[in-house]
């Protein structure tokens, strides 16, 4: 685009806006395998303190928010992509995408969200009570 833009004055419109989709669609289908990878950013300065039984709880904890949170990106977007595509409400840009078809990687990537919290959930669950146990791992 750049090219075409300042070397031809040929700008192409449709660049901006598959990339506008395309950052939706890697942002959604790629933060299940980061938190599989356990790859966000972390702020360790409290939980380097604390020992292994306090971080597993932790990580319960949040691993149970991050459950919660896909739960409502799952529910609402399945909800609000089934709407758009029922109405049929397209992009009112250049290429005239219908907007469900935007929408839709909302509840995917919910989904795998999800399901990748509760698999981290059960190991962090499984690692806590064995240190709260004394059986260690």
């Amino acid at each position: 685009e750049v090219f075409l833009r300042y070397f031809f004055n040929r700008p192409q419109k449709w660049v901006v806006e598959i990339s506008e989709y395309a950052l939706l669609y890697i942002t959604f289908l790629s933060a299940a395998g980061v938190l599989r990878k356990e790859g966000h950013i972390v702020v360790d300065l409290l939980t380097s303190r604390l020992g292994s039984k306090s971080r597993h709880l932790l990580s319960i904890i949040q691993y149970v928010g991050i459950l919660l949170v896909s739960i409502v990106l799952l529910a609402g977007g399945a909800r609000t992509t089934l709407d758009h595509y029922r109405r049929g409400i397209y992009n009112p840009t250049l290429l005239q995408i219908p907007i469900a078809y935007v929408l839709v990687v909302i509840p995917v990537g919910g989904f795998f969200l999800s399901v990748q919290s509760v698999l981290a959930l059960r190991s962090h669950w499984k690692k806590w009570r064995a240190e709260r146990n004394g059986t260690g791992l």
